[in-house]
């Protein structure tokens, strides 16, 4: 298990990983520096072939706008 501080290390360590290593990731959304939903976003648009990993949003947030960010990012939800 990795943990990361903020959104862009979590970046730099997805992209360090061997293609497979994550086989889930929990984002929260409003981590320092670059949040969740950017995050997200740059791990989605990567060209590696496991840029489709399974992530889950962790948030207090639940406005209908949220939701919807998270979704448009790429974000697995619960429905």
């Amino acid at each position: 298990m990795d943990w990361a501080e903020n959104g862009s290390k979590a970046v730099d360590q997805f992209e360090a990983s061997d293609p497979g290593s994550y086989f889930a990731i929990f984002m929260d959304m409003q981590m320092p520096v670059m949040d969740g939903i950017e995050a997200t976003k740059k791990i989605r648009n990567s060209v590696r072939e496991d840029n489709d990993v399974p992530i889950f949003a962790m948030t207090a947030n639940t406005f209908a706008t949220d939701r919807k960010r998270c979704a448009d990012a790429g974000i697995f939800r619960n429905r």
